[in-house]
């Protein structure tokens, strides 16, 4: 009964690492899009950005789900949205090199478990640092949103509006998990060493 529990966690384990290699090149393809974007928008034609340009498109502000704004483009100032692309594209950045770091920081782990080696003891060393990056985000990706954010007010001339910095406390939490789990696992790699010198 073991020995088949084992060899179906070890083939989920390879299906899941299947997974995030495919999750892993799609971000890679995003990456380069989000850097494409930014490009265009720092080196683009002007009349790309004119604000007249968009005036049959809707803008939408959206707070945490809860309350949506349409700005009319008429107010942006200064007639261009190239301030505005370029600040997207910063904060598309930020989500994508998070998002990659993570999954191949997870591949690594999962290619461990695979080989029914998960007390391997440099996964402790990188479940770490993903906690340390889950930590990290809980201030970052709240910093890009309100730096896009801050942008749409300003091009759109919105006095009324003001950013409310706040760090994502779910993510801060789970990023401390994530640190405590590192230990687990790095006392784990130590107990299979020791088992493995006594074998």
């Amino acid at each position: 009964m073991q020995g088949t529990e084992v060899r179906t966690n070890i083939k989920f384990a390879q299906t899941v690492n299947k997974v995030l290699k495919a999750f892993y090149w799609a971000g890679i393809a995003a990456l380069l899009l989000v850097v494409l974007l930014g490009l265009f928008a720092l080196f683009g034609p002007d009349r790309y950005f004119a604000a007249e340009r968009y005036a049959r498109y809707t803008f939408t502000f959206e707070l945490n789900g809860i309350i949506r704004y349409h700005p009319d483009p008429e107010q942006v100032a200064g007639g261009s949205l190239r301030g505005l692309f370029r600040s997207i594209a910063l904060g598309a950045a930020v989500y994508v090199l998070f998002f990659l770091y993570l999954l191949r920081r997870l591949r690594q782990v999962m290619d461990t478990v695979a080989a029914q080696k998960p007390f391997y003891r440099g996964n402790s060393k990188r479940i770490h640092e993903i906690g340390r990056a889950v930590l990290a985000s809980a201030f970052l990706i709240p910093g890009a949103n309100s730096f896009v954010a801050w942008k749409m007010i300003r091009t759109f001339n919105l006095s009324e509006l003001s950013i409310l910095y706040t760090p994502d406390l779910k993510l801060a939490f789970t990023g401390l998990l994530l640190l405590i789990l590192a230990w687990v696992f790095d006392y784990g790699g130590y107990l299979q060493e020791e088992m493995d010198q006594t074998v």
